[in-house]
């Protein structure tokens, strides 16, 4: 992990928990995805005229496929469904750390926000970075 850590430049932004998980910021999270997906506004959440911030966190294992999602903060569960739905379909450039593979872990947030007309739309709290 240290030499990964080394090469990233980013000590301050991962670290390793007693299973060999690597636990990443959201930055380097979304620097690691190769495919994402963007979740859908759901249809009975803009019915009802709610809209907030929709936090999940997901868990991709050494071939880059998630493994786990958990919306940890929500303020409607058709949100966190359409957050979790999207989270599955992300797709990770592989990683290792030192000799071994590893799992890598991090946090992912949206925003669901309704316009002066109604509509609604979906976008990423933090910018990509590649």
């Amino acid at each position: 992990l240290t030499k990964f850590l080394r090469e990233m430049k980013l000590p301050s932004m991962a670290a390793v928990d007693g299973d060999h998980v690597c636990t990443v910021s959201e930055d380097l999270l979304r620097k690691f995805a190769a495919k994402i997906a963007m979740p859908l506004y759901p249809a009975e959440s803009l019915r009802k005229k709610l809209a907030g911030t929709v936090v999940g966190e997901l868990q991709y294992d050494a071939k880059g496929y998630v493994t786990d999602v958990k919306i940890l903060v929500s303020p409607d569960t058709s949100m966190a469904n359409s957050v979790e739905d999207a989270l599955r379909q992300w797709k990770f450039t592989p990683r290792e750390l030192e000799a071994n593979k590893t799992a890598i872990r991090g946090k992912v947030t949206f925003s669901f926000a309704i316009d002066k007309t109604g509509k609604g739309a979906v976008s990423n709290a933090a910018p990509v970075v590649r």
